[in-house]
Protein backbone atom coordinates (compact mmCIF):
# COMPACT_ATOMS: atom_id res chain seq x y z
CA UNK A 1 0.00 0.00 0.00
CA UNK A 2 1.72 3.62 -1.28
CA UNK A 3 -0.33 5.76 1.79
CA UNK A 4 -0.96 4.91 5.16
CA UNK A 5 -4.79 4.17 5.75
CA UNK A 6 -5.34 6.38 8.23
CA UNK A 7 -3.37 9.68 8.57
CA UNK A 8 -0.59 10.04 10.53
CA UNK A 9 -1.10 11.04 14.02
CA UNK A 10 -3.62 13.93 15.06
CA UNK A 11 -1.58 16.81 13.58
CA UNK A 12 -2.41 14.92 10.11
CA UNK A 13 -5.86 14.86 10.87
CA UNK A 14 -6.33 18.22 11.60
CA UNK A 15 -5.03 19.29 8.12
CA UNK A 16 -8.05 16.87 6.48
CA UNK A 17 -11.03 17.57 8.90
CA UNK A 18 -10.65 21.04 9.97
CA UNK A 19 -12.84 23.45 12.40
CA UNK A 20 -13.79 24.84 9.00
CA UNK A 21 -14.82 21.65 7.44
CA UNK A 22 -18.75 21.31 7.54
CA UNK A 23 -20.40 17.78 8.58
CA UNK A 24 -20.51 16.37 4.81
CA UNK A 25 -16.88 17.09 4.75
CA UNK A 26 -16.42 14.71 8.00
CA UNK A 27 -18.89 12.42 6.20
CA UNK A 28 -16.95 12.43 3.39
CA UNK A 29 -13.80 11.73 5.52
CA UNK A 30 -15.28 8.47 6.58
CA UNK A 31 -16.96 7.08 3.75
CA UNK A 32 -12.98 7.56 2.21
CA UNK A 33 -11.80 5.54 5.17
CA UNK A 34 -14.35 3.18 4.54
CA UNK A 35 -13.38 2.57 1.34
CA UNK A 36 -9.81 2.59 1.49
CA UNK A 37 -10.50 -0.13 4.63
CA UNK A 38 -12.76 -2.33 2.62
CA UNK A 39 -10.43 -2.49 -0.81
CA UNK A 40 -7.38 -3.66 1.61
CA UNK A 41 -9.35 -6.34 3.67
CA UNK A 42 -11.01 -7.53 0.36
CA UNK A 43 -7.63 -7.46 -1.34
CA UNK A 44 -5.88 -9.64 1.30
CA UNK A 45 -8.71 -11.81 1.34
CA UNK A 46 -8.24 -12.50 -2.61
CA UNK A 47 -4.57 -12.79 -1.76
CA UNK A 48 -4.21 -15.21 1.48
CA UNK A 49 -4.98 -18.97 1.17
CA UNK A 50 -4.86 -19.44 4.98
CA UNK A 51 -8.90 -20.33 4.61
CA UNK A 52 -9.53 -18.90 8.31
CA UNK A 53 -7.48 -15.69 7.36
CA UNK A 54 -9.95 -15.62 4.36
CA UNK A 55 -12.88 -16.09 5.83
CA UNK A 56 -11.82 -13.26 8.72
CA UNK A 57 -11.04 -10.78 6.04
CA UNK A 58 -14.23 -11.22 4.36
CA UNK A 59 -16.11 -10.14 7.47
CA UNK A 60 -14.15 -7.48 7.99
CA UNK A 61 -14.62 -6.54 4.28
CA UNK A 62 -17.93 -7.07 4.86
CA UNK A 63 -18.25 -4.97 8.12
CA UNK A 64 -16.57 -1.87 6.22
CA UNK A 65 -19.09 -1.84 3.96
CA UNK A 66 -21.57 -1.71 6.43
CA UNK A 67 -20.08 1.09 8.25
CA UNK A 68 -19.91 2.68 4.52
CA UNK A 69 -23.66 2.28 4.34
CA UNK A 70 -24.49 4.02 7.47
CA UNK A 71 -22.02 6.62 6.50
CA UNK A 72 -23.58 7.21 2.88
CA UNK A 73 -26.85 7.48 4.32
CA UNK A 74 -25.93 9.89 6.82
CA UNK A 75 -24.51 11.88 3.81
CA UNK A 76 -27.61 11.47 1.73
CA UNK A 77 -29.12 13.54 5.04
CA UNK A 78 -27.09 16.08 5.60
CA UNK A 79 -27.12 17.02 1.82
CA UNK A 80 -30.46 16.80 1.96
CA UNK A 81 -32.98 16.59 -1.71
CA UNK A 82 -30.30 19.20 -3.53
CA UNK A 83 -32.31 19.97 -6.46
CA UNK A 84 -35.61 18.16 -5.99
CA UNK A 85 -38.47 20.31 -7.21
CA UNK A 86 -42.34 19.36 -5.53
Amino acid sequence: MDKPLFPGGKEALEKVVTDKSSDLDAVLFGLEIEIKSYDLYRTTSLETTDPIGKEMFEFLAGEERGHFNILMMRYEYLAGPIGWSA
